[in-house]
């Protein structure tokens, strides 16, 4: 192989040892699910990293909603609904403390932290 093609070689493989590194390409985060069940999120605390998609999936039968009640930038609210499924998505891309809670039911509380 001739050296400038062994240092483009060299190169690309270290790039893409970055890449994983870092976790994927740029956009390319992860997701999480939480479950929204009768009458408390499941799990009611977690950590993901900035940037991370949680899915809210509705297992149980009552109707519910995820509004957040604390924490960095704006808030967001769900639609109420008892449909089974994933019902609300967001991304998390400010790092802090959170506390989401369902505001028909006293008590549903989910605590997350974005790193």
């Amino acid at each position: 192989m001739p050296r400038a093609s062994l240092i483009v070689a060299i190169a690309l493989v270290t790039a893409l040892g970055l890449v994983t590194a870092l976790g994927g390409v740029a956009g390319a985060r992860a997701s999480t699910t939480v479950k929204v069940a009768d009458n408390f999120f499941r799990p009611d605390s977690k950590t993901v990293r900035k940037g991370t998609k949680v899915k809210f999936k509705w297992v149980g039968s009552n109707d519910h909603n995820v509004v957040k009640a604390s924490g960095p930038g704006g808030g967001f609210r769900s639609e109420t609904t008892d449909d089974p499924g994933v019902n609300f998505k967001k991304k998390f891309k400010k790092a802090g403390r959170y506390k989401i809670i369902c505001t028909i039911h006293q008590g549903m509380k989910l605590k997350l932290k974005v790193r």
